[in-house]
């Protein structure tokens, strides 16, 4: 995969996975910024084996703990090698103890690196990656595997996943994609001795994973071909469905009649956008103005607006009545099963109650 004239910041990249996709992500041509803690001299072996098979690299020191070194790092970055185009929230820390063992030095630690410092890692990345660019988190397959000992870790991660699905509906209109990678066990610093067996065991291949495996997915991730990864809105097979009865200037050019374009979140809930502000900043939509989807649509987010089908199945109920009262038509009507004579529903339909109805009109009732 072709990264020619990109820019790539992969934090926690002097080692394991991180230094797998920084790695890769260079051999595909992307200028890479190396980011460690406190082990400069393995982020400086990374830049120099990248050096050597003529790629372009940088060792940044940041402590993804605090925001002023993400923001340090994000400036001396730019600074560098231009605004980023990928950036990979890959920096992690592990504290394997029961639940009820766990202090409050323990929690700070872990939930400082894995949570707090991947939201502004986030936040820092939506702030500077240009139009179109790459955002990728480590997460890990223990989210849904629920092991003893690991509540710290894997509480972290799975706020992490939180962070990545919310950010990818925001970043979509930007066409940023924005994904996690949860890997099983592999071949990292990370990993216990103690639980590759067990861990290779629980493999169908029975044998733990490589970083360059998981390189090689975050590689597709960051590439143009995942670029219909997670998109906000969908286009649906059926266009005939949307009317827009005030159409701003982006939609005057569209054939306002029964075939527009726009994505299926516009046509439900009359009109209004199911992401909000999303689609606020460029169009107007006036609550009601949008007709319902009357097909099967194939994103799954898309409903019809149920109480329009309602209120179209009593419009159409009226103009039958209106027909037959017309003379268009005659409607047999069934008497009820409680049927009284003399009731309302009679002189609504002007039937005479029996008995009445042989008598003439003078006839004097004493």
């Amino acid at each position: 995969m072709s990264f020619e004239g990109k820019t790539a910041i992969v934090t926690g990249s002097s080692r394991g996975i991180g230094r797998a996709i920084a790695e890769e992500l260079a051999d595909g041509g992307a200028a890479v910024i190396v980011n460690y803690l406190e082990n400069e001299s393995r982020a400086r072996e990374v830049v120099q084996g990248i050096k050597a098979r003529g790629g372009k690299a940088i060792a940044l020191q940041a402590d993804v703990s605090k925001v002023i070194d993400i923001r340090r790092l994000f400036d001396q970055a730019e600074a560098t090698f231009g605004k980023p185009d990928i950036v990979v929230a890959n920096a992690a820390m592990a504290i394997i103890k029961p639940l009820v063992d766990a202090t409050e030095e323990d929690y700070d630690r872990v939930f400082d690196t894995n949570t707090r410092g991947v939201f502004f890692i986030l936040q820092e990345a939506a702030r500077r990656l240009r139009d179109g660019g790459r955002i990728i988190v480590t997460s890990t397959g223990g989210t849904r595997m629920f092991f003893g000992q690991t509540s710290l870790y894997l509480g972290s991660k799975g706020a992490v996943e939180q962070f990545v699905r919310v950010l990818s509906r925001e970043l979509g209109p930007r066409n940023i994609t924005v994904n996690a990678i949860s890997p099983g066990f592999t071949d990292t610093e990370l990993l216990p001795d103690r639980d590759r067996a067990v861990a290779a065991g629980m493999s169908p291949f029975d044998r733990i994973g490589h970083p360059k495996e998981v390189a090689e997915v975050a590689a597709f991730l960051a590439s143009d071909a995942a670029g219909l990864g997670h998109r906000p809105e969908c286009r649906c097979r059926w266009r005939r469905l949307l009317t827009i009865l005030s159409p701003t200037k982006d939609t005057e050019k569209r054939n306002d009649d029964e075939r527009s374009d726009a994505p299926c979140a516009l046509r439900c809930r009359g009109g209004r956008s199911r992401y909000g502000e999303q689609r606020r900043s460029d169009r107007t939509l006036e609550r009601g103005t949008a007709k319902t989807c009357r097909r099967a649509c194939t994103d799954p987010h898309c409903r019809p607006d149920r109480p329009r089908r309602r209120r179209a199945g009593l419009e159409a109920g009226t103009r039958l009545l209106r027909r037959a009262c017309a003379g268009r038509f005659q409607l047999t009507q069934r008497p009820a099963r409680n049927h009284r004579p003399g009731r309302r529903s009679d002189r609504r339909l002007g039937r005479e109650p029996e008995g009445q109805q042989d008598q003439p009109a003078s006839a004097h009732q004493p």
